[in-house]
């Protein structure tokens, strides 16, 4: 596994990668003192450990960026006050609360393990079994007992439920504006009162059952009290 770590703490930075060295001696470390440095690096990283409360752009803007990318890395945030855990719960996997403890890094890592397990989803179409990357789908459409999930640059149809998709699309990104759609959080642009609007220029239905709660999911994603 590839990990970047990145504080402006230096005490901080060396001890984050002591202890990511003692979880697992065989992992590739690479570590930056600034959030801009370490969204220009060229990467790719499986996840990234990073401080939220850094001089602009700050970890928690940087890990917007990265999550956008095309196999972004899985993000854990390291903060110093419990106050910034609740920004963005579903951009990052999880939160080291400082001071940093062993047990607390190796309960991250492991999550982070079993998230890079379940990146990747499987589905079988006419005998085929196509393998897609989970941020890659940007919507999930329901009608009757087939699922039609549009994606970055294909579109694939196949018999499902929406249970089913529940079930197995991280709920962490994911989530229905209408009993017939999930959507990606992450592919937003806007919301406004009856329709999601995508960053393709796709308009998805929002309903009137379904506002608050999707609206209260968004929100906490992208880390913002009220809209």
């Amino acid at each position: 596994m590839h990990i970047a770590i990145c504080d402006d703490n230096p005490q901080d930075l060396q001890q984050l990668g002591t202890l990511v060295r003692q979880y697992d001696h065989a992992m590739q470390i690479a570590t930056f003192s600034s959030a801009q440095a370490l969204y220009d690096s060229p990467g790719p990283y499986d996840a990234v450990i990073l401080d939220i409360e850094m001089e602009a752009p700050n970890g928690f803007d940087i890990a917007l960026r990265m999550a956008r990318q095309e196999n972004h890395p899985i993000i854990v945030f390291a903060t110093n006050s419990a106050a910034y855990a609740v920004r963005g719960y579903g951009l990052a996997l999880r939160y080291l609360l400082k001071p940093l403890t062993f047990d607390a890094v190796a309960e991250a890592l492991d999550a982070v393990k079993e998230a890079l397990r379940r990146s990747r989803l499987t589905v079988s179409i006419d005998g085929v079994t196509h393998v897609l990357q989970v941020q890659q789908i940007r919507y999930a459409e329901v009608s009757g007992h087939r699922v039609t999930l549009h994606l970055d640059s294909e579109v694939l149809s196949f018999r499902a439920t929406m249970r089913d998709m529940a079930a197995i699309l991280p709920e962490r990104w994911f989530c229905a504006p209408h009993q017939s759609y999930l959507v990606n959080l992450l592919h937003i642009r806007s919301i406004a009162k009856e329709a999601v609007l995508l960053d393709d220029g796709t308009s998805i239905p929002l309903s009137r059952r379904k506002q608050a709660e999707f609206l209260q999911a968004f929100h906490a994603f992208m880390g913002v009290g009220k809209w």
